[in-house]
């Protein structure tokens, strides 16, 4: 809600002093720098611990995305688009929570690691937009990026 009035109040603001508004709708952004409690530096540390995770809602599909991604994409637009725009930034599908844990787990067992993906879902990045502005092919898969923060962790 919050989101939607800072929105509402500065489009008309923005047009007005003629500014361009590049509204940009982040995803479940993750990496490096990330808070320990966030879920997949709480998976990541409790799997190479061997504690039990406790998952709030291990069925919901989420649209993951690194934090490096964002940050392209971000510097692309900023340098290569200039009109206004509500654009999505995510990798364009979702995942489920308790696959997540599970790909991880596999990554620990040294087992070959599968994320199943998901095209279907109301928090799932709109991308094509994004893509044509920033002339993207795609983004690195979140299965890379997961196992390069397992073991930078």
């Amino acid at each position: 809600l919050a989101k939607r009035k800072l929105y509402k109040f500065l489009k008309p603001k923005c047009k007005k002093m003629h500014i361009n508004l590049i509204w940009l709708r982040l995803f479940f952004v993750f990496g490096k720098y990330q808070s320990k409690r966030s879920l997949i530096p709480y998976l990541i540390e409790n799997i190479k611990k061997r504690k039990k995770i406790y998952l709030k809602n291990p069925e919901a599909i989420n649209d993951f995305i690194d934090a490096q991604n964002v940050a392209r994409t971000i510097k692309k637009i900023i340098f290569k688009f200039k009109k206004s725009a509500i654009l999505d930034i995510g990798s364009g599908y979702g995942c489920k929570v308790i696959d997540i844990k599970n790909f991880i787990e596999n990554i620990r067992l040294n087992k070959r690691p599968i994320l199943r993906k998901y095209k279907k879902n109301s928090f799932i990045a709109d991308i094509k937009k994004t893509y044509k502005i920033v002339k993207l092919k795609k983004f690195k898969n979140i299965e890379d990026n997961l196992i390069l923060n397992y073991r930078n962790f």
